[in-house]
């Protein structure tokens, strides 16, 4: 194991532009920095290169070497990562550069996830745009925009760039596998304003952490713990008074950490750190490296919950459904509808639990919202549902899946797994804006995408790009 850079790996076209992505910080809504990372790698080879109007960047490149007349392919990725580290890592997502760790045949990142998610796919693109000795039809790459936190560039991505009636994306991590379809998805958040008041007893803080996480699609139906869904099991039963909560960071990565400032007696503390021993034996097994801790805090203001405000607040996350509704039935071992309890909050009264709903089934996807807003009448919250996606409808006739498919077997003399995926491709979006496009999505192993135990396989990034090279080859 060491700590290295990328840029010597074979297929150097592919490592070397990621490790430009690595050079560059990209966290969603901070991707500026890559946008001209990229405007001027396209500038300087020489190609047509522009961003739209939602800073998607829009590279193209004529066709070579058999391929000047062929119709155009779109190639899309995602320039975003998500930004997730491990406790007490000094590490800046909007101003540091990601450290690699070559380990065997994995690389992962120095506490943070690595942002192989979608970085590899956009360099499989820029390794095209860049090279000058492989055939291809005329390309048209697409690098979207703030894909981890709206899909926002996808969403206002214009059809009218693009004359391709193919597209691949670059977007998946599993080697083994074609996706034809994926979920879509809605933001459920709940608010709610409580009054606080004068607390009288001692102040501590209850930390939830070392919790594997993951990604709220694909990693939903493991056994792997939300730290939210943790804090009614330690709190339901202790008489105290919530100051405030920070729980998970992001509406799509599972909570691995909650953080939870309260008011009680040391009869009810001690209640408390019963309750948690107690949960440590019974998950411990699940989640290895589980942590729960109580410490007395000092804090200058000593506002708080009322009790009865309190107890209805744990109510209220425990009655939030966390994890599968229902499983697909098109596609064995492949979930339907789920929802994850991202983010929760509390701050000077202003409570908000933040959920996103997945589901290949838009009916089914608004039936469960509505059935979460209806689990919730007794908190009396603000429900508001926000940024809804569409799913990839599956389509098994597609030209590109029979040719792709075609490819893998030659190549890797045994049949891929042709799927739909637990998670928001962009594919969905742009196949309302482009209707007469036809889609695939496929992309190398890469395991932990939304934790910091991201990793990518070197290996398997060789193998899907003679894969992807030869699909190219046959598009001509």
């Amino acid at each position: 194991m060491n700590q290295s850079r990328v840029d010597h790996i074979e297929p150097k076209l592919v490592w070397s532009n990621f490790q430009k992505l690595l050079d560059t910080p990209r966290p969603s809504y901070h991707e500026e920095a890559v946008q001209t990372l990229l405007m001027l790698f396209g500038k300087s080879l020489g190609l047509e290169t522009y961003r739209d109007d939602v800073n998607n960047v829009i590279i193209k490149k004529p066709g070579q070497h058999g391929g000047e007349k062929s119709a155009p392919v779109i190639l899309q990725g995602h320039l975003d990562m998500v930004a997730q580290k491990n406790e007490g890592n000094p590490h800046d997502f909007k101003n540091d550069p990601i450290t690699t760790i070559i380990d065997g045949d994995w690389i992962h990142a120095n506490g943070t996830t690595l942002g192989a998610d979608n970085g590899i796919g956009c360099a499989f693109a820029m390794g095209l745009l860049e090279s000058k000795d492989l055939p291809h039809p005329p390309l048209e790459c697409v690098f979207t925009a703030c894909e981890e936190a709206g899909m926002h560039g996808a969403i206002g991505l214009k059809g009218h760039h693009f004359e391709g009636k193919v597209m691949l994306n670059l977007d998946t991590e599993e080697e083994d596998e074609l996706i034809i379809g994926c979920a879509g998805g809605v933001d459920l958040i709940f608010e709610k304003e409580f009054s606080t008041q004068e607390v009288k007893t001692e102040l501590y803080q209850l930390v939830i952490k070392g919790l594997k996480g993951g990604h709220s699609g694909i990693d939903i139906h493991t056994e792997r713990l939300s730290a939210n869904k943790l804090i009614p099991q330690a709190l339901e039963g202790v008489e105290l008074n919530l100051i405030s909560i920070k729980g998970g960071t992001l509406r799509n990565a599972i909570a691995r950490e909650a953080f939870i400032e309260f008011s009680a007696t040391e009869e009810e503390v001690a209640k408390l750190r019963g309750k948690l021993e107690e949960l440590y034996l019974k998950h411990s097994s699940i989640e290895a490296n589980i942590n729960f801790e109580v410490n007395k805090i000092e804090a200058e203001s000593k506002k708080g919950l009322s009790i009865e405000d309190s107890n209805k607040i744990v109510a209220a996350i425990k009655n939030c459904f966390h994890g599968v509704k229902a499983w697909d039935q098109n596609f064995k071992g492949v979930v339907e509808t789920s929802t994850n309890l991202g983010v929760i909050t509390l701050e000077d009264g202003n409570f908000a639990m933040a959920n996103l709903i997945r589901s290949s089934n838009e009916s089914a996807r608004d039936a469960f919202a509505q059935e979460m807003i209806d689990a919730q009448k007794d908190l009396q919250a603000k429900a508001k549902l926000e940024g809804a996606y569409p799913g990839w409808k599956p389509n098994p006739d597609s030209k590109i899946l029979t040719i792709t498919n075609e490819v893998y077997k030659d190549l890797r003399g045994s049949e891929p797994k042709i799927s739909s995926i637990h998670a928001g491709l962009e594919c969905g979006i742009l196949s309302k804006a482009m209707p007469d496009v036809d889609m695939i999505s496929f992309g190398p192993n890469i395991t932990g995408a939304h934790s910091p135990d991201e990793q990518v396989s070197i290996s398997s990034v060789e193998k899907t790009w003679v894969l992807f090279l030869e699909v190219i080859k046959r598009l001509i």
